[in-house]
């Protein structure tokens, strides 16, 4: 099984020091894999330049990734492109897939596709949704 994080999914150890990584742990009762997208690793690369709050949490995520080994998942077609991390992240996860999202448009989208969800919840814990 993947679980797919989006942008502002990473964005949460720096903005509200908790460890997702832990708190995946304990919420996932069966083995599981890390997986980005490209434009999510795009996001948060643009997201890092500058010295702002977000930035920080971003250049923090970036690091996060590196040491917790996650890979870039391809796109789902070659030559399909996407105008958003939220289309790309719609198109790649199937059924048995989970993404960990804040978006609330975009768990609409994934609801609609059968595609259980992941988020933060009370700025404490996180919780299928």
């Amino acid at each position: 099984m993947i679980v797919y994080l989006d942008t502002n999914f990473l964005l949460i150890p720096g903005q509200f020091n908790l460890d997702i990584f832990a708190e995946l742990d304990r919420i996932m009762e069966v083995p599981y894999e890390l997986a980005i997208t490209p434009l999510v690793e795009s996001e948060l690369s643009a997201l890092s330049e500058g010295k702002s709050k977000d930035a920080r949490a971003a250049k923090l995520a970036i690091q996060l990734i590196k040491a917790q080994g996650i890979k870039t998942r391809p796109k789902s077609s070659e030559g399909e492109a996407f105008k958003n991390a939220d289309d790309e992240l719609v198109s790649l996860a199937r059924e048995q897939d989970i993404v960990a999202t804040q978006d609330r448009e975009l768990r609409t989208r994934l609801a609609a596709n059968k595609v259980r969800v992941i988020m933060m919840r009370s700025k404490k814990a996180l919780a299928f949704v």
